[in-house]
């Protein structure tokens, strides 16, 4: 069983559920990152080959308002994964 917390409460979940996906480009991959991010399916995304330059990161790091983003990996806002 996974310990998932926040500031405000902590819970427990059976499953933690991670997706990988290739974008093969930001623009290219755009639409179904969206999709995926609003499928309520996925706590964490791990985007992969974004193709976006330093500069550009930021849009991978607002990009949804549910995920915060880390180093390309997109996970729920509401969870922070406890050691």
């Amino acid at each position: 069983m996974y310990v998932i917390g926040t500031l405000h409460h902590v819970f427990t979940m059976e499953t933690l559920k991670v997706t990988t996906y290739n974008m093969h480009g930001f623009q290219s991959g755009l639409s179904c990152l969206t999709d995926l991010c609003d499928s309520g399916i996925y706590d964490i995304i791990c985007v992969q080959e974004h193709w976006l330059a330093p500069y550009n990161l930021n849009k991978l790091q607002n990009f949804h308002s549910e995920f915060d983003c880390y180093a390309g990996v997109l996970w729920l806002k509401n969870y922070t994964l406890v050691y």
